[in-house]
Order: C-alpha cells, then structure tokens, then sequence
C-alpha cells in the first residue's frame, strides 16, 4: 500500500470558535477561544491512516471525545452547538407549516460563535453574529438568515422564511445531530429560562427541541423526551422495547451471531394484547363530551374507571362503524376492512386504524393540507349532509388515505402500515373474543425472510399488542440455562440497550424520509453522561460495541458518523486516539498541554494526567486526608499523641486497613522508626 496522501471525506466536527461578545450567562466558564473538536484538522488523510481508522472504527464513522472535570465546561459547550443549530432551523423553516405537537423554535440572542465541520471533503461553518446566522463553504458557496446586518455575508443568498424545497437544498450541506443524556439534572427548561429569546411567554427553546412530530425537519432531537424538564422513565421504557426486540433479532440472526447484551442471547417474545393504553388517548378528549367518561381525565385512574371508559369509547366506535354516513364507516369501506364486533381484538384493530390516520393528519406538518381532518372528533363524526360538501370532504379524505397507504413509507407512517398489514393478513381473525390473547413472536414473525432491522421492525406485531421479553443467560459448561425477563435486568444494563435503541430508532426514521422530503444522511451522535450506571467492564467495552452496532445494522452503507463522547471514563478514553479527544479545564481548551496519548494506554496512566486527578492522584480524598496525617504523626518525634493518632491506633490502621502493599511497607518502616524513636526519612 502506497502511504500517499488525499482528500479526508470523511463527515466530522472540526472546532467551535466562542467569541467574547457572547453573552456570559450563555457562555458560563467557558473562555473566548477555539475548541478543537480534532487536534490534527489536516483536511488531507494518508492511506495508512485512512485504513487504520476504518479498521478501528469502520467506514464511514469518525470518533471523538471530549474529557474534563465537572464543571469545566463541556455540557456549556455542546449548549452553544444546540442553540447554533436552533437559530439557523428559527429563521430558515420559520414559514414551514407547524402544528401544535410538532413545535415551533424560538430564537436564542446574543451568540457569537462559529462551528466548522468537514462533510464530503469540503470545509463548512455555521457562523452566527447576534441576529445574524450564515452557513458557508471554504470553497465559496453559502447562505444567510437573520436580520441582514452582516456586510460580509452579503455575498451568501438569503435564506429567511425558505419553503421546503429551498430548506432540501440547504440541508444537504448539513447534518443531522442525535443527543441522548440520560441524567435527570441534564435538559431543565428552569435552566434555561433566563435566555432572551423570541417566546417571552412561550416555552423554553429547549423544549421544542424534544419534539420529532416535524418529520425530523428541524436537524436535532434530544433524547430522552422531557415535558418541561420531566421525564417518564416508564414511558421510554415502554418505547425501548420494541426497538430492543429489533436489535436483538438482528444480531441473533446474523451469519455470525454475537450478543447485543453482554451475557445474554434472546430466548422468546410474548406478546398480550393490551388495548387500555389505546382507549386512553380519548379519554382527555371524551371527558369534556360524555358524561360517563367526565372526571377521568388525565391518569388518575382505578380499575372501575378504567373498565368503564374503556366501554364507552368501545360503544362509540362501535356506533361510529354501524353508521353509513361517518368517516370511521367511509374510511374502513375504502380500506375494504370489516370491523368484526365478536373478535375483540380485530375490532380494536380497527379502531386504532381510524384513529392512526387521523392523528396523522392532525400532527405532521407534511400533511398540513389535511390538516381540516386532524382532530379526533372524525373519529366518531357523521358527514354531512349536504352532498356537495360530503363529496368535497370524502375527495380529499381519499387523497390522504392514499398518500399515507401507498406513497409513504417513512416513521410517520410505519404504525398505520403495521396495523393494515395485521388487519389485512390471517392473524387478526384468529383470536378468540378475549382480552387476554397473546402469542409468540417467532408464530408471527419469519425471521428468516428479514435481511436487515429495517425489515423486522416492518414486521413486528402492532403496537396493541404488549411484548414480554425473555432472555437466556450464558450458562457455563455444565450448567443449566437460566431464563430472566428483560425488565430484571440492573439499572446498567437496561440504559445500555436504551441507548443504543434511541440511537437506532432516530437513525432509521430518518433513513426513511425519503428525498423528496427534508432528509439526512450525516449524523453526529453527541452521547452525555454516557457511562452513567455502566460497571467499569461496560465502560471499557462501550466504544466497541457501538461502532460494532452501526456495522451490525449496515447504517454506515449510506449514512456518515460523527460520534461525539462526552466521558469521565478513562477506559472510553483509553479506545481513542490522542487527536481525536479535547481536554477542558475551567473552561479552556488544554488538550495541547497533555502528553499522555490514552490509546491502548495502562489505566493508570490515563487517569492521573487525563483526567486532571492533581497531586492527590486517583486515591480518594478520605484516605488521603488519614495517610497524610499519619505521615505527620509518624515523622514528628516530638509527640506520642498527634492529630488524633496513636502508636497502636496506627499499627492497627496499617496491618488491616491500608490495601496498596507499597504504602502498607512505608508506613510500617515509618512505624518502626518512631518506636525505636530513630532518624527519621522523607516520605
């Protein structure tokens, strides 16, 4: 192999320049200056090095880290990108159609700050002055949003108020950025709320951050979702699941199957029909409507209330479906899908394909010009009378119908298409009139007929169905096999696989807009607070299993990776090379005063410079704060009683507390001495 060198095309983060005229409230201790994302920003790469990232990381994927103490910057950092990329999103989609669940941005004042990044071989930045944002290539090329005040971005074409087709263009320069933390102090709206920004009264600009009902137009998503900086962690489990069960399927049927859990192989998934969750979602609608269903609203719920609103919204579809003259009873005709009464779960099926198309239309910007029908009252709604208008009605009723059941096949879509196809196939009509059927994945799904995630999520039961998860733990040479759910695996574990899920589940929602939509293929991963609950032997495999999930899945065939990793863990660091990580220090960039390279170094090592440890080095500080005092005491010949110590107090600290020989011998001969009452050495 030549070790010629040639264009890196590789999609990375480059640097963030923070200017001083950045407010301090937004800066907090971070200093004026440039953040290196990449010590070396050489735009040109050699062969060798080319082949040993691919071989390290795999194709298509760049790494990088970035290391510091709490509190020395790096969550103000990632911050300033966030809002960056906020700002550009404010003004550039501001006249694309919003609805009420999918969010609308609010611009954040006074940053001034620049972020570069390399995509295709080409050096971009996204720069904004005040009111002012541009997005511009070395080579020339650029746009501009904002108030206009800038003189030297004259030359970049305006962009304010874009429509879809211009916001496509943009955003092939771009990237989409995927930010998972899982701390619960991390994403609080109260944190935010001393910005200046455009919604005075509104949210915090963080808050509709969370929110991907815009069809993944605006270019992040945090992760996991917060209502006003709360977090329904049984909620996010209950979306776990299925992209686990996914994950799982995938790796186990690969040609050489490896273990996406650590110790664990899929054994079986149950699934039990549970439909309450589904009639919920009327309830906050119903109780302003029906007197049965009035006072229910929200989750305060008991069994008796339960069962009854279940049975009200139950009956109202039913007469919904035995009317000729409403939409439900249009809808399912045009489907050409009989609701069956006496099979429960086809019925509900049913029901939740009526509700499905309308909520579509109700919360997707993209079918804003359905937007008439997107409210669940249709649900229940005769037509009208006029023949006229029911004709207008049902023309464009028809029209939607077919977009969502023929032309689109993207996240927006994919529970509508798995209920058709149930409803559609043998399986819906095999259950006897109960609540309580269930069955086994492997009788619905034929894993042998699915290449890839993509297909086994199209194949996965509809979402009335509650899935069960059953694991088999490794067992050793002569053991019996264990079997433990999925929900008893530790804390650790289970924010490994959600992770790693979330991750998935954005990446292939976003693989399927297709485009003649706003899409993406770049992908910068920012993963915070990472290695929190991971034993240190999941720290050390993290990175491994990461890259290797990308690869697994072949996200990277079409799709480039920047995976961003925020750590104090050095065995993280110890799987990454020196030029691929920035040190912070109160709030500096100091990666160039570091001269241990963490790569494949000893642990050690990397935790006394890396991680900025200080003379005390990495014994915790309790036991640092009693050996030193024992040195005292030991050293002064003066005293046999010394800052609380003893002679026999210390013999009994050192023979059957101390663990570290070396100091245990020290301490000992320091012992000696001051019984024999010798000349003492430094320690």
């Amino acid at each position: 192999m030549m070790n010629t060198k040639k264009h890196n095309k590789q999609f990375r983060l480059v640097s963030l320049e923070l200017s001083k005229d950045t407010a301090p409230y937004i800066r907090k201790i971070l200093q004026p200056g440039t953040y290196r994302f990449e010590q070396d920003s050489n735009e040109y790469i050699s062969d060798y090095a080319e082949y040993m990232a691919d071989k390290m990381y795999g194709r298509k994927i760049s790494i990088h880290v970035i290391v510091g103490k709490n509190g020395s910057g790096k969550t103000s950092l990632l911050d300033i990108i966030y809002r960056l990329i906020n700002n550009f999103s404010y003004y550039l989609m501001r006249s694309l159609k919003h609805t009420q669940s999918s969010g609308k941005l609010s611009f954040v004042h006074d940053i001034y700050a620049k972020l570069e990044y390399s995509v295709d071989g080409e050096q971009w930045c996204l720069e904004s002055k005040g009111t002012d944002l541009a997005l511009y290539s070395q080579g020339g090329a650029g746009y501009r949003v904002g108030k206009g005040d800038v003189r030297e971005w004259e030359v970049y074409e305006m962009v304010n108020d874009a429509d879809a087709e211009k916001v496509r263009e943009v955003m092939k320069h771009f990237f989409y950025t995927i930010v998972t933390n899982y701390s619960f102090n991390s994403f609080l709206s109260t944190d935010y709320s001393s910005e200046l920004t455009e919604a005075f009264n509104g949210p915090s600009w963080i808050d509709n951050l969370f929110h991907k009902n815009d069809g993944y137009r605006t270019p992040i998503v945090l992760n996991p979702y917060r209502d006003k900086g709360l977090l329904d962690v049984q909620q996010e489990t209950d979306f776990a699941v299925s992209r686990t069960i996914a994950i799982l399927l995938q790796f186990q049927n690969s040609k050489q199957p490896i273990q996406f859990i650590d110790g664990y192989s899929l054994h079986s998934v149950t699934y039990k029909f549970e439909a309450t969750p589904f009639w919920r979602k009327f309830v906050k609608y119903l109780s302003s409507r029906d007197k049965n269903v009035r006072g229910v609203a929200g989750n305060k719920f008991d069994d008796l209330n339960q069962k009854k609103t279940d049975a009200v919204v139950y009956s109202k579809f039913k007469r919904a479906f035995d009317d000729q003259s409403t939409y439900a009873n249009w809808i399912l005709k045009i489907l050409r899908i009989s609701p069956d009464s006496n099979n429960q779960v086809q019925f509900t099926s049913c029901c939740y394909l009526v509700y499905k198309i309308f909520s579509i239309l109700g919360n997707y910007p993209v079918y804003d010009k359905y937007s008439y029908f997107g409210d669940l009252s249709f649900c229940f709604k005769r037509m009208s009378q006029s023949q006229k208008e029911k004709k207008a009605n049902t023309l464009i009723l028809k029209n939607a119908i077919k977009e969502l059941t023929q032309e689109d096949n993207s996240h927006i879509t994919y529970k509508l298409r798995l209920t058709l196809k149930f409803l559609r196939g043998p399986f819906a009509k095999s259950f006897p009139n109960s609540s309580q059927a269930q069955f086994e994945l492997s009788e619905y799904l034929q894993i042998d007929k699915c290449n890839n995630v993509e297909q086994i999520m199209e194949a996965l039961p509809i979402t009335l169905f509650k899935p069960t998860i059953i694991l088999r733990r490794n067992a050793k040479e002569n053991e019996q096999n264990i079997f433990v759910p999925f929900t008893a695996l530790s804390s650790g574990e289970k924010l490994f696989t959600y992770t790693l899920g979330t991750i998935v589940y954005h990446i292939l929602n976003l693989k399927s807009v297709d485009s003649h939509r706003i899409h993406y293929r770049n992908f910068n991963i920012v993963m915070d607070e990472l290695e929190m609950c991971f034993h240190p032997e999941m720290q050390r495999q993290f990175v491994n299993k990461l890259v290797s999930m990308i690869q697994r899945l072949k996200l990277n065939q079409h799709c480039q990776f920047n995976l961003m990793l925020v750590t104090h863990s050095p065995f993280i660091l110890s799987d990454v090379t020196d030029t691929k990580i920035m040190y912070l220090k109160d709030g500096k960039d100091v990666s160039d005063t570091i001269t241990v390279n963490p790569f494949g170094t000893n642990i050690n090592n990397v935790l006394s410079q890396n991680f900025f440890l200080g003379e005390t080095g990495f014994v915790g500080d309790i036991a640092y704060k009693n050996i030193t005092s024992l040195v005292d005491f030991l050293m002064n010949s003066e005293k046999d009683v010394y800052k609380g110590w003893n002679l026999q107090l210390a013999e009994y600290f050192i023979d059957n507390i101390i663990g570290d020989d070396v100091i245990k011998h020290f301490l000992s001969e320091l012992l000696m001495q001051k019984k024999n009452n010798v000349k003492r050495y430094s320690f």
